[in-house]
């Protein structure tokens, strides 16, 4: 893994959780979780999921006893806010892991790569960020074609119909991306490298 994509606050945050996390069941996924594994970009937020049920109550007073939380939302399967500084979620999030998540020496669980993809794409198709579609592409560099990513989607969110009619527009609708800015790269890509890749790929995994 990539452990020097983090700052010197989400290191401590971070090690601080994976003493405290192990108990539970949630794992660092997101694009944190996805730049520890390929070190592509800088990633701020830290976002952990669970597959099942979680008393707020109880998560609040472990995050309370690692240090200030400011909370920015309480609410059943979801409790947002800072830690010390540093922007944290924890969210009830049934679907299947395709992989299990690994245990760095260095914090808690952290999701597969195969999972946090699937994630992304699923993110992409409601609203589509460009950290998202930065990521997605990442993901694409590190050896894995688009057709590939999508059978992680489906394999994941199976049960769930999607029309490829959908995936495909998704991935090339760029409006709100084009709003934001690219985030802090640590590979060399530029925003319209992205788009490029997902114009021409989109067309060759669904029209195809």
């Amino acid at each position: 893994m990539h452990p020097e994509i983090l700052e010197g606050p989400q290191k401590s945050v971070l090690a601080q959780l994976g003493g405290a996390l192990p108990a539970t069941d949630f794992y660092l996924a997101g694009g944190t979780a996805l730049a520890l594994h390929l070190g592509h970009r800088r990633s701020v937020d830290l976002d952990f999921f669970s597959s099942g049920p979680f008393e707020n109550e109880g998560l609040l007073l472990l995050l309370r006893r690692i240090g200030e939380f400011q909370i920015r939302r309480d609410d059943p399967g979801t409790v947002t806010g800072q830690l010390e500084g540093v922007q944290v979620s924890f969210i009830q999030y049934g679907y299947p892991m395709l992989d299990s998540p690994t245990k760095p020496d260095f914090g808690p669980l952290v999701a597969g790569v195969r999972d946090i993809a699937g994630m992304k794409l699923s993110a992409i198709m409601s609203r589509g960020s460009r950290r998202d579609f930065v990521d997605l592409y990442a993901v694409c560099q590190d050896g894995h074609g688009l057709d590939e990513v999508y059978g992680w989607f489906r394999e994941k969110y199976r049960g769930i119909a999607y029309e490829p009619y959908h995936v495909a527009k998704s991935l090339v609708y760029f409006v709100e991306a084009e709003e934001e800015r690219m985030p802090v790269m640590l590979w060399p890509c530029g925003w319209d490298e992205v788009k490029a890749f997902f114009i021409r790929e989109s067309q060759r995994v669904f029209d195809g």
